[in-house]
């Protein structure tokens, strides 16, 4: 197994890798927090859509 030194070691040594692994790093930044919020966000919409009449066929007022 390759410890976190020798990647890192060849990280500095490889400027390309450096970069893929900010790139990687940046995109986990950005996509965990959004998906955290976007997925109860949705759910309580979701939810929120089928208790308060949000688009129904079925009953309401003539």
């Amino acid at each position: 197994m390759i410890s976190a030194g020798a990647v890192s070691a060849h990280a500095v040594t490889h400027p390309k890798t450096t970069r893929n692994l900010l790139i990687i790093a940046a995109i986990i930044v950005l996509i965990v927090p959004v998906t955290l919020v976007a997925v109860p966000v949705t759910l309580v919409l979701a939810m929120g859509a089928n208790g308060f009449g949000g688009g129904g066929m079925c009953g309401g007022s003539a």
